[in-house]
């Protein structure tokens, strides 16, 4: 049962690097401290990196943006809130809209302060199929966003990156419609934490990530 999920998650992660994305907007000024942070700057204080640029990010930005459990497997997963640009509130849905029918919603938490969080809030989920994320920005046109673009009109409201650390993931959201966003994706980031199970392939993937960021630290010191 667990080599069928595994596989599954492998299909999902291989059918998602074969889509091309746009790099999230940087339009705040990275040398003035009183700007928002940039994705990468927020990337660069959680996981040790030396990024210059949202570029940076490309190789890790994985599409779809929803999970797939199909045998049943028991999980749980991990959801901290790590930085803010506005009021946010968050949570997970089931089934995945892609799959057809009706959603449903599940709020995991609100967040009432914005810049760096230290992981907190925080909520803990045990989804038992297709599930995704969505995002309402307090004050934000009142906007239910997903992190399936097909629940956005085609437009992607929340990235998903993974991160060197194996099993956990970021979750990078803009909060307003395209056609009055900065789409720099730091309204709301969310680590995602793998807690049952840790299963290999996402280990495998994470000591792949690493090296890859060794070897962009190197070049960003010479």
């Amino acid at each position: 049962m667990k080599i069928k999920w595994l596989l599954t998650m492998v299909a999902i992660l291989a059918l998602a690097g074969s889509t091309a994305m746009a790099t999230p907007a940087e339009p705040w000024n990275p040398l003035d401290p009183n700007d928002e942070l940039n994705l990468y700057e927020i990337y660069n204080v959680l996981y040790g990196t030396a990024f210059t640029s949202n570029t940076d990010l490309d190789p890790f930005f994985i599409s779809g943006n929803w999970f797939v459990i199909n045998d049943g497997s028991p999980i749980q997963l991990a959801a901290e809130a790590r930085y803010a640009g506005a009021v946010q509130h968050f949570g997970w849905y089931e089934p995945s809209i892609s799959g057809g029918g009706p959603t449903t919603l599940h709020p995991l938490f609100a967040v009432s302060t914005t810049g760096l969080l230290g992981g907190s809030p925080a909520a803990v989920i045990s989804p038992v199929g297709d599930f995704g994320f969505y995002d309402n920005a307090v004050g934000a046109l009142n906007n239910t966003w997903y992190s399936e673009a097909a629940g956005n009109g085609g437009d992607e409201h929340i990235l998903l990156y993974a991160t060197p650390n194996p099993g956990t993931y970021l979750l990078a959201i803009e909060d307003k419609p395209f056609n009055v966003a900065d789409q720099d994706h730091n309204d709301l980031v969310v680590e995602l934490q793998w807690i049952i199970p840790e299963p290999s392939s996402f280990l495998l993937l994470g000591m792949g990530l690493a090296g890859v960021l060794a070897r962009k630290k190197l070049r960003s010191v010479f």
